[in-house]
C-alpha cells in the first residue's frame, strides 16, 4: 500500500482512518522511457492520482533500483520540491535520452524487421528517428525489408509511405 500524504498524521505515519488499497504501476520500461512516463501519466489520470508526491513515491517504486542510483543526487531534495514528480520526470529523461545521432546510429545497426509486420516496424523507426528526415527513414525502412516485398513494391512507390507499408504486411503475409 501506498499511503497518500492527506492520509497522513503530524508524524508522518499513516493515520487510523487512510484506505487500503493496491495499485499496479505500469512496468517500467528501460528501452523507452518516454513511453513509460507517458503510460505513467495515464495511469494517474485514470486512478484520479494527482498528487505529486505520490505520483513520485509510486515511480520509484516501479523502477529498478539501478536507474534509482542514477538519480540520488535529486532525491535528498525532492521533498522540498512544489512538483517532486514533474521535476524528477524531466529529470529523469534528461539524463537518459540518447542524442539524435545515437538512436540513428542504433537504428543503422540494431534495428531489424524480426517478426514484425512490417508496418510495425516502420512506426518502430519513427518513433527511434524522431525528427529525422522522411527520406532517412524510407530509406532505411526499404533497406530492412527482404527483396521479395521490396521488389513487389516497386510499382507503388508514388504512394506515401504508410500505405507502402501496410501493402507490405499484406505480401509478408502471403
Amino acid at each position: 500500500m501506498i499511503p497518500s500524504r492527506r492520509n497522513m498524521n503530524d508524524a508522518g505515519h499513516p493515520s487510523s482512518n487512510a484506505v487500503s488499497t493496491t495499485l499496479t504501476v505500469p512496468t517500467f520500461n528501460a528501452v523507452d522511457r518516454k513511453l513509460w512516463f507517458l503510460r505513467l501519466d495515464l495511469f494517474f489520470q485514470h486512478q484520479h492520482i494527482f498528487d505529486e508526491f505520490d505520483k513520485l513515491h509510486m515511480a520509484l517504486s516501479a523502477m529498478p533500483d539501478e536507474m534509482v542510483a542514477d538519480l540520488w543526487d535529486f532525491l535528498p531534495n525532492a521533498l522540498n520540491l512544489p512538483d517532486p514528480f514533474t521535476t524528477f520526470k524531466h529529470l529523469c529523461l534528461k539524463r537518459t535520452a540518447q542524442t539524435k545521432d545515437q538512436r540513428i546510429l542504433q537504428a543503422l545497426m540494431n534495428e531489424e524487421l524480426n517478426d514484425d509486420k512490417p508496418s510495425q516496424f516502420l512506426r518502430r523507426l519513427q518513433r527511434l528517428l524522431g525528427g529525422a528526415s522522411d527520406d532517412i527513414v524510407e530509406s532505411l525502412f526499404f533497406s530492412k525489408l527482404p527483396l521479395p516485398i521490396r521488389t513487389a513494391l516497386v510499382p507503388f512507390q508514388d504512394r506515401p509511405l504508410i500505405e507502402r507499408a501496410e501493402l507490405a504486411d499484406q505480401i509478408a503475409a502471403v
